[in-house]
């Protein structure tokens, strides 16, 4: 978790686990079984409240298995 410039707080959060058949079809994931994704969430209130959750587009070399990790790229 990370607090931005405009005073935001934005926590990431890698989510694993079996599908289920209310997901839908895969897409974008090597194992059709499982839901492997990043999610991003922000507060503006201090950790009170939180938006719901964007799902993070997978980039490569890694794809579906990057991970929260490291330091905040600050344009």
């Amino acid at each position: 978790m990370t607090q931005l410039r405009d005073g935001r707080l934005m926590l990431h959060v890698w989510e694993w686990r079996f599908r289920r058949p209310e997901d839908g079809p895969a897409n974008r994931v090597l194992h059709s079984n499982k839901v492997i994704r990043i999610l991003r969430v922000f507060s503006e209130d201090n950790g009170q409240n939180w938006v719901a959750p964007q799902t993070i587009e997978p980039r490569g070399p890694f794809m579906t298995f990057e991970w929260v990790y490291g330091a905040l790229a600050r344009a």
